[in-house]
């Protein structure tokens, strides 16, 4: 549980308090809720989870609330999610590619117990050109990430 500390950013409850009459307490685990109280702590309510893109959670006056991202912080938020997603996706398309090598050149790996259909040699590439296709997208958060069921 995290607590608001004379209306400070919430935290965990520190392992020593200081009450009001100026003596501490030292054991979390016995501090009751008056004394809690006492020392100026309130529990605070859980932070807000859901927000869009463009939106961050801030604590502010004893509450979170959503805030708008600056524009700079946007670009710097796209351009993170969009960094992640292209490395996931430079992965599967790689991985695939690489699987589909050695098919496709009319070899089977050594490891491979069965071949694979021509069904599914087509939804991996469709599969593949998906992933292509979310590659450097404009917003990385309207992404529907394809799968691929063999």
């Amino acid at each position: 549980m995290l607590y608001s500390h004379n209306g400070e950013y919430p935290e965990k409850l520190p392992d020593r308090i200081r009450l009001s009459d100026g003596s501490t307490r030292t054991d979390k685990r016995t501090f009751t809720s008056e004394e809690i109280a006492d020392a100026g702590y309130v529990l605070a309510p859980l932070p807000l989870v859901e927000t869009n893109y463009d939106e961050k959670i801030e604590w502010s006056a004893g509450e979170w609330i959503k805030v708008k991202y600056t524009e700079e912080e946007l670009t710097s938020v796209m351009n993170d999610r969009r960094k992640s997603l292209n490395d996931h996706f430079l992965k599967e398309i790689s991985y695939y590619k690489n699987m589909l090598n050695p098919i496709q050149a009319g070899e089977q790996e050594a490891n491979q117990s069965e071949t694979l259909s021509e069904e599914q040699i087509n939804r991996i590439n469709q599969y593949i050109a998906e992933c292509e296709a979310i590659i450097d997208v404009e917003n990385p958060f309207t992404v529907i990430k394809p799968s691929l069921e063999l």
